[in-house]
């Protein structure tokens, strides 16, 4: 017995929920850009951090942000923004100026499957690496403390580091482009 085309075609459903990247395919997929962060709905936001728990297949870096201090730092190509976790600012030998946004909740999507709501708080920190001078501004958020600093998507297109995924290092270029994001 052979099917026709349009009995298998019935049996073909949309899938519904997750297909991939932890993005429902339900959601609507409009969204605008607006500065640092994707807005979703108004007054809402959303973004993606990761905070996985395997060391081992990550990239890490060290940046220094005043002499004798560093934060540990996650290069994740995963996360939409760049985060730093709230408990590094009660730090006092770390400089940092605070934007001003205003009164804004946004939902941030972890890597754990776990959504939280937060006030959006953003700050702009001056820091070193391989010798080179940035000053990036950094979304607030209570991590945990296996890093400081989140280096997501939005830092990998700024600067277009070399990174090696096979061999877990990032080198930055001699000369930073700097691009519109």
């Amino acid at each position: 017995m052979s099917l026709s085309r349009d009995s298998k075609l019935d049996r073909q459903k949309k899938r519904s929920g997750s297909v991939g990247a932890e993005h429902p395919a339900d959601l609507a997929t409009s969204r605008e850009f607006a500065g640092l962060l994707t807005k979703i709905a108004p007054n809402a936001q959303s973004l993606y951090a990761t905070a996985p728990s395997d060391e081992g297949h990550l990239i890490t870096l060290k940046i220094e942000v005043t002499s004798g201090m560093s934060l540990r730092a996650l290069v994740d190509c995963g996360a939409s923004n760049r985060f730093i976790r709230r408990q590094s600012l009660e730090d006092s030998r770390l400089n940092y100026v605070e934007r001003e946004f205003p009164p804004t909740r946004m939902t941030v999507c972890l890597a754990t499957r776990a959504s939280v709501a937060v006030n959006k708080r953003v700050v702009g920190i001056h820091y070193t690496l391989e010798g080179k001078q940035y000053d990036d501004d950094f979304i607030v958020l209570d991590l945990d403390d296996q890093f400081d600093v989140i280096l997501g998507l939005p830092w990998l297109r700024k600067y277009q580091p070399w990174v090696s995924w096979q061999h877990r290092s990032v080198k930055m270029p001699a000369v930073v482009h700097r691009t519109a994001i």
